[in-house]
This record gives C-alpha cells, sequence and structure tokens, in this order.
C-alpha cells in the first residue's frame, strides 16, 4: 500500500476548538484544540510547524488518540521541538484496516501556536464530514485561566517550576466533564488572565470574541454551544487580595461589575446557551462576589445563568490542582451540569 498526501482542511477532517487559518494554514493554539480524522492503511504522518521549537518551557505538546480511545493514559504525546516544517509521526505499524486518528494540543495558547499543513498516509485517507461521523449530540465552551488549561497537572512536585510537558488539557476537569457528558467542546483558556485585573496577565472579555488573540472574530453563529462554563476570578482574587485594604470595596465593585458585563456579552454571542458560572478549586476570595454578579445579571434580565462552587484541590502540582483535584472538580461539575441541565 502507498503513501498519499493530503491537505488538513474541512474537506480531510473534522476540526476541534477554535482553530484558525493563516495563509490558507490551519492553526491551532487554544487547549485542547485539534482534529480527527479516519483513514485506511498502517501509518500516519503530520506535516508541523510551531512558533516555540526550542524553550523547554514554552515548545508545544501534542497527543494522538486511535480508534476512539479517550484515555489520557493511552495517548500517545510528543514535542513539536524542531525548527521549520517537520513530518512527525502519528500512528506507526498500526493493523490493515480502517483507524480513526485524534490530534489534541494539550499545552496552552499562552505559550504557543501550531500549524498542520498536510497528512501523509501509507493507504488512503476517508474523507471526513459531520454528517457521516459519530458526532457528539452536545457542545460545551469552558472559559479559564491556567486550571481550566491543565497547568502543573502532571507536575510530580507541588511548587515545582512550570514547563508546557507538564501542562495536560485532556485530563483537566473541563475535558474529563465534557467526555462523561458525551460533549464536543472548546476550551478558551490563558494562565494568568481575570475578568477585571490580574497581577498575572490581561482581561478575558476583551478577547472573548476573537478566535485567536484580536484577529478574526470567531464564528459563533456556525459553532453554537448549548452550555458555557466560566471558571475565572482566581487570579482576580490574587488582584484584591494584593492591593492595598484601603481600595478593597472599590476593587470588589469593579470586579463584579465586569463579571456581570462578562455575562451578558457570553449572552450576547451565545444566546441559546446555559451560562454556568464556577470557582473554587484555589482561591475562594471572589466566591461571594461571582455569586453576587450571576444574581445581579439575573435581576437584569440575562435569564438561564447559574453559580456554581468547585471543590478546594487536595493535591498539586507547580503550584496549581493535580491530576486527582481535576478528577474532583470534574465528579462536582458534571453533577452540577446533569442537574442544571437534565443531561
Amino acid at each position: 500500500m502507498g503513501k498519499n498526501y493530503y491537505p488538513v482542511n474541512n474537506e480531510t477532517v473534522i476540526f476541534q476548538g477554535r482553530t484558525f487559518e493563516q495563509e490558507g494554514i490551519r492553526c491551532f493554539s487554544w487547549t485542547d484544540s485539534g482534529f480527527t480524522f479516519n483513514f485506511e492503511g498502517t501509518d500516519v504522518w503530520a506535516e508541523i510547524w510551531t512558533n516555540q521549537p526550542h524553550s523547554e518551557m514554552s515548545r508545544p505538546y501534542l497527543g494522538v488518540l486511535l480508534d476512539g480511545n479517550t484515555k489520557p493514559e493511552e495517548m500517545y504525546v510528543f514535542p513539536i521541538d524542531r525548527e521549520g516544517w517537520n513530518s512527525y509521526s502519528l500512528a506507526q505499524s498500526l493493523p490493515e484496516g480502517r483507524h480513526s486518528v485524534q490530534l489534541v494540543k494539550l499545552s496552552e495558547a499562552h505559550h504557543s501556536i501550531v500549524k498542520v499543513k498536510n497528512l501523509t498516509v501509507n493507504g488512503k485517507l476517508i474523507e471526513s464530514s459531520l454528517a457521516n461521523c459519530a458526532c457528539s449530540i452536545r457542545a460545551i465552551e469552558f472559559i479559564g485561566d491556567s486550571i481550566t488549561a491543565g497547568f502543573g497537572i502532571n507536575c510530580k512536585t507541588e511548587d515545582g517550576p512550570f514547563y508546557t510537558k507538564e501542562q495536560d488539557g485532556w485530563r483537566s476537569y473541563a475535558a474529563l466533564t465534557a467526555r462523561r457528558l458525551n460533549a464536543r467542546f472548546y476550551v478558551i483558556a490563558h494562565s494568568g488572565w481575570g475578568v477585571y485585573k490580574s497581577p498575572y496577565g490581561e482581561r478575558m472579555p476583551d478577547i472573548y470574541e476573537y478566535t485567536y488573540d484580536k484577529g478574526e472574530y470567531w464564528d459563533f453563529l456556525s459553532n453554537p454551544v448549548d452550555l458555557v462554563v466560566v471558571n475565572l476570578g482566581t487570579n482576580d482574587s490574587a488582584w484584591i487580595s494584593m492591593d492595598s485594604e484601603d481600595n478593597q470595596e472599590e476593587n470588589i465593585r469593579l470586579f463584579t461589575d465586569s463579571y456581570v458585563d462578562f455575562i451578558k456579552k457570553i449572552r450576547f454571542y451565545n444566546p441559546d446557551a446555559i451560562i454556568l458560572c464556577v470557582i473554587g478549586m484555589m482561591s475562594v476570595t471572589t466566591v461571594p462576589y461571582i455569586e453576587q454578579a450571576v444574581e445581579i445579571a439575573r435581576s437584569q434580565g440575562i435569564s438561564r445563568v447559574f453559580f456554581g462552587q468547585l471543590p478546594h484541590a487536595i493535591s498539586y502540582g507547580a503550584g496549581h490542582p493535580s491530576a486527582e483535584s481535576h478528577l474532583m472538580a470534574a465528579d462536582a461539575l458534571e453533577k452540577m451540569i446533569r442537574e442544571i441541565t437534565g443531561w
């Protein structure tokens, strides 16, 4: 069986997450973004480029799952660590026959962009389309910070330094919950970012409507979701706590007002979605203010918006919730969502 070459586009693969194009080439930045495709054969490679190949702290890590498997422990993980365009193996020496391949970006947008141009198949690609695939019946969007991006999940020490190889969006509470609910999902998560102000980064509401950064607008109409889960406020907590006591009351007001405005923005772009605002895996300073923001939004006519508190992390990696803590959060979030939605 000979090798065949295919471009990565809407005719050949099914994209996951907020992917975007630059000069006709598909780009992936957000956590858990990627694509799935089917082929008949034994081996497949992808031609991949990144803007951060050399930095051990920032180089991207991708994961591959075969034939519908979703178990993190059985995922093949590899770094994009070479300059320029290079061919990376996605699967080798598989049994002859039909296979599915899912490629997932495990590290977050804060550190790298990945571009995937072509697939090389020892065999032939089977045309992918939403019409003939076994697609999930619902969709969830997760908006968050480093917690949602899986910062430090694979770190073996509580306060160890961060490297992208220790970040794993597939093991985060967001991905775990989505898989349990049989949902397609989008992750918009950026380490250090907040709702109003953060000591470590910028504001998530400023880029929410964009595909990536402040470039093209995301097509919400063509990518509707049934549920939006917001897990922001941890970094705002740090800012509020670090500022002087004289400013506390005003800072809380600014945060609460900004959170209400963000709920309104989410509703504008997702008119039919349920909105669930959660907090709690690390700092709990902003818990009452987020709950208040939800109540204010309801009083101002925003329907189907809810508040929920996630369990506090029981262990940490690189100062962030560990894999076992994400499992606990997924348990709690799944229960919340099922109670609210009836799924």
